[in-house]
């Protein structure tokens, strides 16, 4: 899992956190809402995102599959 990165992100925060993932090489694999009840009548959307860099070991194993089926 060191190719993962999951975090939540409050939602005026969102922007710029994605965009340092870019930065650092992620892809964004997933962008999920959720929300936190604080009080009675207070609500912070957050984001969970979920992040991948580079080929993670199922992506090593399609690709060596993909290069043998090729070969042959």
């Amino acid at each position: 899992m060191k190719h993962w990165k999951a975090q939540t992100v409050r939602l005026d925060h969102l922007e710029a956190h994605l965009n340092q993932l870019a930065r650092d090489g992620y892809q964004v694999f997933g962008l999920y809402p959720v929300m936190l009840a604080i009080g009675a009548d207070d609500e912070i959307t957050t984001f969970l995102v979920v992040a991948k860099k580079g080929l993670d070991y199922m992506g090593k194993e399609m690709a060596q599959l993909e290069t043998e089926v090729r070969e042959q």
